[in-house]
């Protein structure tokens, strides 16, 4: 079975012991470096459908009242999976938590380029294509503990993590932590540089072409083994 993670194989391999796995992951196009001044307040952007417990946009309305200092818009589209919670979280949106149409193209690069960060507070996720393209872009990003596992081992210097039981038990401690990480510019750009390195190395196209035929190939060769 393909997976787009090892975290995504750990799980199928929970529910099915003898299942074959291989990870191959989502491929990101190089990208133009994100070019954006400063903003203030400090901009946290989000690009994603609204799934408010699996996207933790929950998370993100309890960071943003706990930190108006912090703007934080979320493009997306809304979610069938849960719509009487995507209905609460609407009509109780802290004044800094702004709730958007889906952005594409043209529009898309404008909202990357006018954040300071890009925010992924998931608490699953499979590989998340909009971080990748933040990364990819040279935009710092701010993840959850899960989303950063997704990414794989070389994704510590890459992100800047926020533990999930600070997420879901302290907001206005995870939102000091967010103040702090905005604040220091020259922090933000080495992380930046390691997240373009990451998605250059690992997500580039060529890599996980050369990943999906290991697979094929290691597949195959089992199968004849079989016989």
């Amino acid at each position: 079975m393909l997976c787009l993670s090892e975290v995504e194989a750990e799980d199928v391999r929970a529910v099915a012991r003898r299942a074959r796995t291989a990870v191959v992951p989502n491929a990101v196009a190089p990208r133009a470096p994100v070019e954006r001044a400063a903003v203030e307040p400090p901009v946290l952007v989000a690009l994603c459908r609204l799934d408010v417990r699996q996207k933790g946009l929950d998370r993100m309305a309890a960071i943003a009242a706990a930190a108006p200092a912090l703007r934080l818009p979320v493009h997306g589209d809304r979610d069938r999976n849960e719509p009487a919670a995507v209905e609460h979280l609407l009509a109780h949106l802290p004044a800094n938590l702004e709730v958007h149409e889906p952005v594409h193209g043209a529009a898309k690069e404008a909202a990357l380029a006018g954040a300071t960060a890009y925010v992924a507070l998931s608490r699953w996720e499979g590989i998340s294509m909009a971080v990748l393209e933040a990364l990819a872009g040279g935009l710092p990003c701010i993840v959850s503990r899960y989303v950063a596992r997704t990414l794989g081992d070389e994704a510590g210097t890459a992100v800047a993590v926020l533990d999930d039981r600070l997420l879901d038990d302290d907001p206005a401690a995870a939102g000091r932590a967010i103040e702090a990480l905005v604040a220091d510019p020259e922090a933000l750009r080495a992380r930046a540089a390691h997240g373009r390195e990451l998605a250059s190395a690992r997500f580039a196209p060529a890599a996980v072409a050369d990943a999906l035929e290991a697979a094929y190939r290691a597949g195959l060769a089992a199968a004849k083994e079989e016989r």
